[in-house]
């Protein structure tokens, strides 16, 4: 028998090491499924979750122990806990990595829990007033929810995209999809969920003056959404009622009643939007009644409410920004904390392994690299990409984005500045064009923007500048892009090096 040589008996010994260095690491995690479980519990029971600590640590460990289905499970509730807290960015973050998380090409796939990642995704979005995010999230969570066979979760997700387009007004798809959503309710009878759906079915048919409809589905809300008590005082949380319960008294002239609800909306509204609803029905009841110094005094306090809500969403806008950048620094450093922690109780016994095994990794990666750079230098010298790279630069639209950035302070691109970006890379580029923009690839409308703007070769940090957040945020957004596209992990540079070889 031959003896084995120095450097295969070390790597041996090392394995062997590593092993007893897993075995003696191995939890069961029977603490961890439980405090899973139950935060599961206090999800379905609608409880306010802020312990996000413990969301944080149980999303990490099954990160490392969990099969896919409980990795999504896990940051899913983490995403949820965020959302409680009212940290949007956080949120979302939360829900990408759950979304990221689930093996979809996997017969066990939860397809369910998928869907209300991105219905919850698509909530978030709601709420920041971006109806573009939201109507996409919720066409992907209706999707998972058909693949789930979950009628309920589909219709449910379908009724909020007519939200999302009522959000973009545009009354007439919102009102279409509104009605489908309510008719498919009523085919499976569930008539409390459909008539839960009569206040913003009636609030469009106010718009439309078709008084006679928006009462009969105000109607409906009212005997058989399940939404009041005996006295007919509406639920927590669904208090604008009141104002649309009111705006339809005041249409067809029954002045006292909609007096009532603007002002019962005006004693006990709790948001922005409330009071601000409160106010614009009582100056549209003073409007009519002609009584100047009630209309002046309501005006007056709407304007001043409306002020303070604008300064508000600004700085909303600003904090969103910052805890962006907070949250991607505590990542790392409770990252770099919990990798101290697991080396600390093992440092003697992996050492010697780990001085081996990189010897042997290291000589083996350097040539794979270097044999991988050269390949990938030879393939992009070859390919005639960079012509029509270079034509794209030096298009109008390309300069006038390089313009905003000259700028000072530097701009930030229109709605139409987009529009005609997104216009210019569909003509010229209708393959790269299709791929960022494929149902199967499901990248976000931030997503693609980030890769049409690394396309006319915006580097990352005036990327940030363009859309407004941190260069953090942008190598993470292209690691992202990077893993969807490819199935696998991958550095930000590797997505750029990517797309600029596309011809």
């Amino acid at each position: 028998m031959r003896i084995c040589s120095p450097i295969l008996a070390a790597l041996l010994l090392a394995v062997l090491l590593l092993a007893v260095l897993l075995l003696a690491a191995c939890d069961s995690g029977e603490r961890q499924h439980l405090q899973l479980a139950e935060l599961e519990r206090q999800n379905r029971a609608d409880s306010v979750m802020l312990n996000d600590s413990l969301a944080r640590d149980l999303a990490d460990w099954f990160d490392r122990h969990g099969t896919p289905n409980e990795q999504l499970r896990a940051y899913y509730i983490l995403g949820r806990t965020y959302a409680d807290r009212g940290e949007a960015p956080q949120a979302i973050a939360a829900y990408n990595d759950a979304a990221d998380k689930a093996d979809t090409t996997a017969a066990d796939c939860d397809y369910a829990k998928l869907s209300r990642v991105y219905s919850q995704k698509a909530e978030v979005f709601y709420y920041q007033l971006l109806p573009d995010n939201m109507v996409h999230e919720e066409r992907q969570a209706m999707r998972y929810a058909q693949m789930a066979k979950d009628s309920m979760q589909y219709i449910a997700c379908y009724a909020m995209l007519g939200e999302g387009y009522e959000l973009k007004n545009i009354p007439d798809s919102a009102l279409f999809v509104l009605l489908q959503a309510y008719q498919l309710y009523k085919d499976i009878d569930a008539n409390n969920l459909a008539a839960g759906l009569g206040c913003s079915i009636a609030n469009i048919y106010m718009q439309k003056q078709d008084y006679k409809r928006a009462a009969d589905f105000l109607r409906e809300y009212e005997v058989h959404s399940g939404f009041f008590d005996d006295n007919g005082v509406v639920e927590s949380g669904k208090e604008m009622y009141y104002y649309f319960k009111g705006r339809l008294c005041l249409l067809t002239s029954k002045r006292t009643q909609a007096e009532y609800y603007f002002r019962k909306l005006n004693a006990i509204a709790m948001t922005f939007d409330q009071k601000i609803a409160a106010l614009n029905g009582l100056q549209a009841f003073y409007q009519t009644d002609f009584n100047k110094d009630s209309l002046v005094k309501y005006c007056s306090l709407r304007d001043s409410l409306t002020d303070i809500v604008h300064n508000e969403v600004a700085m909303q806008k600003t904090l969103q920004v910052q805890a962006i950048f907070d949250y991607s620094r505590s990542e790392r450093i409770a990252f770099q904390k919990e990798k101290e922690a697991a080396q600390l109780r093992f440092t003697l016994i992996i050492s010697a392994a780990v001085i081996v095994i990189l010897v042997l990794l290291t000589s083996i990666v350097y040539l794979r690299n270097r044999n991988a750079k050269r390949l990938l230098e030879e393939k992009i010298h070859i390919l005639s990409g960079y012509a029509v790279n270079e034509r794209l630069r030096n298009s109008s639209i390309a300069q006038h984005f390089y313009s905003l950035l000259k700028s000072s302070p530097s701009q930030s691109p229109t709605f139409a500045d987009w529009k005609d970006l997104r216009n210019l890379i569909k003509q010229e580029l209708p393959t790269f064009y299709a791929l960022v923009n494929s149902e199967d690839t499901i990248l976000s409308e931030f997503e693609c923007d980030v890769c049409m703007l690394i396309k006319i070769q915006v580097s990352s940090s005036d990327i940030a500048k363009l859309k407004q957040c941190s260069p953090a945020y942008i190598t993470q957004t292209r690691k992202r892009v990077y893993q969807k596209l490819f199935n696998k992990k991958g550095r930000a540079d590797e997505l750029d090096e990517y797309i600029l070889s596309l011809p």
